[in-house]
């Protein structure tokens, strides 16, 4: 992985330029399973800022996927602040775009943001950055991103539980499982199941 980063690193051609740039992601990815947190942060700043500015969709791709796992990093590293940071700069950066698979990733930091702000006992704003996520892609029909938007409606859920507002927490359980009572997606279901679980202990 180095070597081949270190030899063509400064390659202009685009094959050899996706194939560094996989090479450097890939490197984040491998330091983060080993729980080297730390290190996988440095190698995620170093691919953002070496391909952050490229137009090639699939580098682009991969671009928004190593701000959003920096952020994940940071949240396993309990720096739910920084984290924060690290997801909003994936989704100012990539919120508009249209490419499904960046997408996809602007859902999850959105999500992410949602996860941090609840570990630091922000359940307000955790409750607004999921309906940030629900409110922009509650209409998608990527499986993918419908997972995640029936993961932000059962989180606000259990947000609003937490705050002692039942009501409120009944109906957005009842909305979650209004949208995707019948969707055959395995996770979108078992996001279900547990909607109704919730629910229902609170009536």
């Amino acid at each position: 992985c180095d070597a081949c980063i270190e030899k063509f690193g400064n390659e202009t051609d685009t094959t050899i330029k996706q194939n560094v740039a996989s090479a450097m992601f890939g490197k984040g990815i491998a330091l983060s399973n080993l729980e080297r947190y730390d290190d996988a942060i440095k190698a995620h700043d170093a691919y953002i800022q070496k391909f952050g500015n490229e137009t090639d969709t699939t580098i682009k791709q991969e671009v928004a996927k190593a701000m959003k796992l920096k952020g994940v990093d940071l949240s396993n590293l309990n720096r739910e602040e920084d984290a924060i940071k690290a997801y909003d700069a994936c989704i100012e950066k990539f919120g508009n775009e249209t490419d499904t698979t960046i997408k996809q990733t602007v859902a999850k930091a959105m999500f992410g943001k949602g996860i941090a702000l609840y570990y630091l006992d922000r359940e307000e704003d955790a409750i607004k950055a999921c309906d940030a996520c629900i409110e922009k892609f509650g209409n998608e029909t990527d499986t993918t991103i419908k997972q995640t938007v029936a993961n932000a409606m059962r989180n606000k859920g259990v947000d609003l539980d937490n705050l002692n507002r039942k009501k409120e927490s009944i109906k957005a359980f009842d909305a979650l499982i209004e949208k995707f009572s019948n969707e055959t997606d395995k996770e979108i279901q078992e996001t279900v199941k547990e909607a109704r679980k919730n629910r229902d202990k609170l009536r």
